[in-house]
């Protein structure tokens, strides 16, 4: 990592200790830019006495619990590059209040109870609402390459706290009282990070596709469509016949489960190939193979409807296993 960076965070030698903002704004700038030295920010003069900011550099993560209100922050890709820090991360629980995050994607609320991957590789900017309280740890995804597709795939995203999440974060917070040395408190930064990724993968590798109690003829349906499963000229006409429903009858009763036959047939092979993006070894199919049998003529295709069914490619996922 480059410690150069975050140096001005902490020095050397007390990268195991924490600061606490006092009640001034220069004061709180001061520490905000020791803290987050590749952002700009604005924060009224009303908002001043309210503000702090407690931080840490574990080891080579820092981490730090910001409490203000009504805050901008821009954040610019070229700075992160021109200082060589592309491949960091933050990871931001959002506490408390709100805040509107934007990048080239777009413009999204991030609520409390929500979570956030940010890349240094991306410029964006978020203005905060009132009692915004956000926990934040940066790490060099290149010390994680497991995580890379996943954090790529997900980043920009407000992602929903749950058990998991929340218990990452209590650990993360122990760590500006604890008096532990700093290697120790990198590794529970470590194991903290770890617990949202696996979490996250946990969510990508559960999501059902298909209802979960199915009527006679939905049950056949499936069947019909497992049987058919590598075939991708396989037609409603025929789905239909097979079913012995005219096309008509056939979209009603898919009408009735808030469903198109189409649609049915799509998530039929998503949720199989799923289950064969997660083979891995050396009898693993290729992901081409993967598409072709299950039913979508070319890989692009199949990498799209994918991405689109779990939010994730299905050569991130793969390489997540």
């Amino acid at each position: 990592m480059n410690h150069d960076y975050f140096e001005p965070c902490l020095t050397r030698r007390d990268r195991a200790e924490t600061f606490l903002l006092t009640t001034t704004k220069d004061d709180f700038y001061e520490n905000v830019r020791r803290a987050f030295p590749t952002v700009s920010f604005k924060l009224p003069d009303a908002n001043a006495c309210n503000s702090r900011i407690r931080a840490r550099m574990a080891d080579h993560f820092p981490i730090a619990h910001v409490r203000t209100g009504n805050i901008i922050v821009e954040a610019l890709a070229k700075t992160a590059a021109e200082q060589g820090l592309g491949r960091f991360y933050k990871l931001v629980w959002q506490l408390g209040g709100s805040a509107w995050f934007e990048n080239a994607s777009g413009r999204t609320e991030i609520c409390a109870g929500q979570a956030m991957i940010v890349p240094f590789s991306s410029s964006y900017r978020l203005h905060s609402g009132t009692n915004y309280n956000a926990l934040t740890v940066v790490f060099d995804i290149n010390q994680m390459p497991r995580w890379k597709g996943l954090a790529a795939e997900l980043s920009g995203r407000p992602l929903i706290l749950n058990d998991a999440f929340n218990a990452a974060a209590a650990a993360l917070g122990s760590l500006f009282h604890a008096k532990g040395d700093a290697r120790s408190a990198s590794r529970v930064v470590e194991h903290a990070v770890n617990l949202v990724f696996h979490t996250l993968l946990d969510a990508l590798d559960g999501t059902p596709l298909a209802p979960t109690h199915e009527s006679a003829r939905l049950s056949r349906a499936r069947l019909l469509v497992e049987h058919h499963l590598d075939n991708h000229c396989y037609s409603i006409s025929q789905f239909a016949e097979e079913l012995g429903l005219s096309r008509r009858s056939l979209y009603q009763v898919f009408r009735d489960h808030d469903m198109t036959p189409a649609g049915f047939i799509k998530k039929i092979r998503l949720e199989h190939a799923r289950q064969d993006v997660l083979l891995v070894g050396i009898d693993a199919p290729s992901l081409t193979e993967v598409a072709l049998r299950n039913g979508f003529g070319d890989s692009a295709s199949f990498s799209k409807a994918f991405r689109n069914a779990f939010g994730v490619a299905p050569s991130v996922l793969r390489a997540a296993h």
